[in-house]
């Protein structure tokens, strides 16, 4: 069997009841395949320190204490000792500009004499006093990383131009894939919560987000865009699914636009009702500044639901994989998403899931895994 131990360094823990898991998805793809053990290493909710989840035969997600650092990094030294006793063949980390992708690299390379592979998903530096300490850490750091990587791998084109630029050199770009399992199992949203079902029956056309309300995901702009909405469409609806440290402007500035009796707001879904808010919902908006994948809009092309986005990393590689004809992208201009939703609006949604139907394939992990492995175990070699 070949061992693979996944460190996943970032503080902002895992959450197993809302979030369709990437590096979850890639390890149950790889244990298909009967040769490989796949363990791990995040911080999780809900499980305890230590506490080992058996996800497979062959798939282990333990929760690891992580020692936080700013921008959400994470160091846990005790990992060490426990990936030099188990033995992995391949050790993954995430992230250049992670402290914990250093250590692991240098530990991997000069100590286990094991391969690493770097898993990268950012793709624009950072900004402000963050961009100061990126530059001094690239000084520093960024050479023992890039002499210690055997393999690096890229989510989308952009994230590989972004390596390209500081250095690095055969960058394969792989994108994420959709965990099939989790799709199976899908619970009725008027069994769950009768009263945003009712909301929604009653006001359509039905516009939806999902994620982090934060202020980079320009939720102010979608708020306005809906004000102008509502003037075409007086029976429209904005249902917002998250939370986030911009939360309370976003509510203020529904109440300053009086769209209050249109917009209905939850902290957040279980995976499973979210799967069914996406079949009742007519348009998904995302006018997001920075997007490292966009896990929602590949749930959105498997169901067949529209999409009106920018020009992310994300939503583009997301179009190359899958060729989806109801991912539009557009600048953040009110009126030019306004014909966008019109065009839309002018197809009726089953030729939306037809053509989704024809795509689903390219989203699956199953499918991308093949292209990781060549890559990764053969190539390396």
């Amino acid at each position: 069997m070949i061992k693979i131990a996944i460190v996943r360094s970032s503080t902002k823990p895992l959450n197993l009841g809302y979030y369709n898991i990437q590096e979850l998805g890639l390890a149950k793809a790889l244990s298909q395949k009967g040769i490989f053990e796949i363990d791990i290493y995040s911080s999780v909710m809900p499980l305890k320190i230590w506490e080992i989840k058996q996800i497979n035969e062959h798939v282990r997600l333990i929760n690891i204490p992580l020692f936080k650092l700013p921008g959400q990094q994470g160091v846990c030294f005790r990992l060490f000792k426990l990936l030099k006793i188990k033995d992995y063949d391949y050790i993954q980390c995430h992230e250049e500009s992670q402290i914990m992708s250093i250590i692991l690299a240098f530990f991997t390379k000069c100590v286990l004499r094991k391969k690493i592979i770097l898993y990268q998903g950012m793709y624009e530096p950072y900004v402000g006093l963050k961009r100061l300490m990126q530059v001094v850490y690239n000084f520093i750091f960024l050479p023992i990383l890039k002499r210690n990587t055997d393999i690096v791998i890229a989510k989308t084109d952009l994230a590989r131009q972004y390596l390209n630029g500081l250095g690095f050199k055969k960058i394969q770009v792989i994108p994420i894939g959709l965990d099939e399992e989790t799709l199976r199992f899908k619970t009725s949203l008027k069994e769950f919560n009768a009263g945003i079902h009712g909301f929604i029956e009653s006001n359509h056309p039905a516009f939806l987000y999902v994620g982090v309300i934060e202020k980079r995901r320009n939720l102010d702009f979608m708020i306005k865009l809906f004000a102008r909405i509502v003037g075409i469409y007086q029976n429209a609806s904005l249902i917002i699914i998250g939370d986030g440290p911009y939360r309370d402007n976003v509510k203020a500035l529904i109440k300053r636009l009086s769209l209050q009796p249109r917009v209905f707001m939850l902290k957040n879904l279980p995976q499973r009702v979210l799967f069914d808010l996406y079949e009742l919902a007519d348009l998904f908006l995302l006018p997001s500044n920075y997007e490292i994948y966009g896990m929602v809009i590949s749930e959105c092309v498997w169901f067949g639901l529209p999409v009106i986005t920018t020009r992310n990393a994300g939503a583009l590689e997301i179009n190359k994989q899958t060729g989806y004809r109801g991912l539009y992208m557009d600048d953040l201009s009110i009126d030019s998403w306004l014909e966008d939703i019109k065009d839309i609006f002018s197809r009726p949604r089953k030729w939306f899931k037809e053509n989704a139907r024809l795509t689903r394939e390219n989203l699956f992990w199953r499918k991308i895994v093949d292209r990781y492995i060549e890559y990764a175990m053969a190539g390396s070699k």
